[in-house]
């Protein structure tokens, strides 16, 4: 499995499974913003967009029991790159995208199988010593000129990575006019079989449909 951990000092915001993670990075320092600039901040509806493939909802078969309710869902294969897409809705002075939840096993299929042996995109910046929460570059996100803003991340998924559906979260934390703001969107990444997988899959079906249609006749 490959893995690229990027040893940067870079914001923290709330991670799902490990706490607070704050760390004061480079564009903070030079304008005098201090962790408490954005972190501590009142949830905010609105302040960001996830821009998926499609919705899907699978309440009902997910292994930890959450509902979510319908998500914004992004598919691949193994050994894609993936594009994943938002917006950061909200104007601020200063504001920061982190996308977490690589910790955590898929929701879908069985458990145990990790969201692992992924690449994530250049601009990205680790947490801590493992990669499983990234930060965006903030260094182009510290000046909010009044209009969506698009992020475009690019993951790529390992040749082996296990067929199931991955609950990611983006999340945006920002300072303005209106003072501090914090919001998370949930997100599935469904990781699919290639066409080729499939179509040797269904041949399979058919070949033991036939010799079972076979053995009852000569039976």
């Amino acid at each position: 499995m490959k893995r690229v951990i990027t040893c940067v000092s870079v914001v923290g915001l709330l991670a799902s499974m490990t706490g607070w993670a704050q760390a004061k990075p480079g564009w903070a320092v030079g304008t005098g913003n201090s962790c408490s600039s954005c972190h501590n901040s009142d949830f905010r509806s609105g302040a960001l967009d996830v821009n998926g493939h499609s919705l899907l909802d699978i309440d009902s078969q997910r292994n930890d029991g959450n509902s979510r309710g319908p998500l914004e869902t992004f598919t691949a294969q193994p050994g894609d790159t993936v594009l994943l897409a938002m917006d950061v809705l909200n104007g601020a002075d200063k504001f920061a995208v982190q996308l977490k939840r690589f910790e955590e096993d898929g929701v879908l299929g069985p458990t145990g199988d990790a969201l692992a042996g992924y690449i994530p995109d250049a601009t990205w910046m680790a947490q801590g010593s493992l990669p499983s929460t990234y930060y965006t570059d903030t260094n182009d996100g510290t000046s909010w000129t009044g209009g969506p803003v698009p992020r475009i991340y690019a993951l790529t998924l390992a040749d082996n990575t296990p067929l199931n559906v991955y609950d990611l979260e983006f999340a945006v934390a920002g300072k303005g006019d209106a003072g501090k703001f914090y919001e998370d969107q949930h997100l599935y990444l469904k990781v699919v079989p290639e066409p080729t997988t499939l179509a040797l899959t269904g041949l399979g079906a058919v070949l033991v449909g036939l010799g079972f249609a076979g053995w009852r006749r000569r039976k």
